[in-house]
């Protein structure tokens, strides 16, 4: 850079033109900038978590509460062909050993509604029916007097598992031979919308570069990128 325009720009700053133009567009910046970006915010929950005064769900103590451990699939697609509980009801403080067939007068399914053309609603039970999906849907429910019976009387249950072909590819899933998760909606594919604006084959015909490949996304969604919970909130009945 010359002297000359080195010169020019510190004459304008001293003239006042450049220090006003700085001045608008550094005010235009803070007012397009949301507030907590570079602000120091000033924390309010700190002292009490760093001194163990934090409470959580499982800090709530609830006068005869019970606890419960759930036996859970280790499969990621079978048929349940047996479900032995053993000796777990009669170890000491087990209030009780469930599974679906136990609940099946008492809980009715959730089925999730759509006004999506051809949407299959497919029935969610709080216990595996019949048959497991993924891994680590649950199966058994033990209540216990504390959290730690529960896990114990787990060792003496027993799940005999008809092995399924696991549905894992996508592709594979929507071909019509594909093994079914859920029989009674006769497809995979319970779902299906397209997006569509404007005349995307006219512009791909007059595109002067064209590339093609195959992307594959794992699932996620505003709760869950992998076995997490987003909203931590819990709920004593008596």
């Amino acid at each position: 850079m010359s002297s000359r325009t080195d010169a020019g720009e510190i004459a304008s700053v001293f003239n006042g033109r450049g220090l006003a133009e700085s001045a608008v567009t550094e005010v235009t910046h803070i007012e397009l900038r949301p507030r907590n970006i570079g602000a120091r915010i000033k924390r309010v929950e700190d002292r009490r978590l760093l001194t163990g005064q934090g409470m959580f769900t499982d800090d709530r103590a609830v006068a005869g509460a019970v606890h419960v451990a759930f036996q859970r699939s280790i499969h990621a697609h079978a048929v349940i062909s047996d479900v032995d509980v053993g000796s777990a009801a009669e170890m000491p403080g087990v209030v009780g050993i469930y599974t679906a067939e136990h609940l099946e007068s008492l809980v009715k399914p959730v089925h999730a509604t759509s006004r999506m053309r051809d949407y299959h609603a497919t029935p969610m039970y709080p216990l595996a029916r019949g048959k497991v999906r993924y891994v680590g849907e649950p199966i058994v429910a033990v209540l216990a007097e504390s959290r730690y019976l529960a896990e114990d009387a787990l060792d003496r249950i027993e799940i005999a598992y008809e092995p399924l072909t696991p549905v894992i590819d996508p592709e594979f899933a929507v071909l019509p031979n594909a093994p079914l998760l859920h029989e009674e909606a006769g497809t995979n594919v319970l779902a299906k919308r397209e997006f569509a604006r404007g005349d995307i084959q006219a512009e791909m015909a007059a595109a002067e570069v064209r590339a093609g490949s195959a992307f594959t996304a794992r699932h996620r969604s505003q709760s869950r990128t992998g076995p997490a919970s987003r909203n931590t909130i819990g709920a004593a009945a008596r």
